[in-house]
């Protein structure tokens, strides 16, 4: 089966510079680098400890759930239902990697994912969401997220990715990182100066 997500983006896309929900040929360009390559790297022997963050204790249960199937490579080791639960909870815990949904109850996952990254640069949160949008993308990674990938995502493509995300590298949705990939060759190809009709 082909995997719906890519892996080996960069770790980070600058902050500076650009409207948050902006976006411009250079962020499609990072975004979508190494885009084609699926990662192939050696993952540690020991499970990789998880903290789930999401407001609907259905999710939390469903996700708990789909992740013991795979004991040996992940471990839950605590869970929060909003953003001021989650900040103490992934301090006393200080888990490999923060998974959390893109919208929570009074607050929001990436404002989330920007407090533990500022915090804590070495913390690694990646987003769940149910937004096939490249806007929640590009302010994901400028937030400092280590990956977006969407709900759809199989149980063996959420620990594979858990896994490269703690070996330190970035995920996105397949589907997604091909658009942008898309958008970029296309804004790339445009001139930006003016054509010699003007001159």
């Amino acid at each position: 089966m082909r995997s719906r997500y890519v892996s080996g983006l960069p770790r980070r896309i600058p902050r500076a510079g650009g409207t948050p929900g902006g976006t411009s040929a250079q962020t499609f360009a990072l975004v979508a680098f190494r885009a084609d390559h699926l990662s192939c790297s050696v993952m540690e022997s020991r499970p990789v400890r998880v903290v789930l963050v999401d407001d609907h204790e259905m999710v939390l249960e469903g996700l708990k759930a789909m992740l013991a199937r795979f004991a040996g490579r992940v471990r839950v080791v605590g869970q929060a239902g909003s953003a001021e639960e989650a900040q103490p909870v992934v301090t006393a815990l200080a888990p490999d990697v923060v998974l959390c949904d893109v919208r929570l109850r009074g607050s929001s996952g990436l404002d989330l994912c920007r407090k533990l990254t500022e915090h804590d640069p070495a913390c690694r949160v990646l987003l769940l969401s149910v937004y096939d949008d490249e806007q929640y993308l590009f302010q994901a990674l400028r937030a400092g997220a280590s990956g977006y990938l969407l709900k759809r995502v199989t149980g063996e493509e959420l620990v594979r990715s858990l896994e490269q995300v703690h070996a330190g590298e970035t995920v996105v949705d397949a589907t997604m990182a091909a658009r942008v990939a898309t958008h970029a060759s296309s804004s790339l190809a445009c001139p930006t100066g003016p054509s010699r009709a003007g001159w």
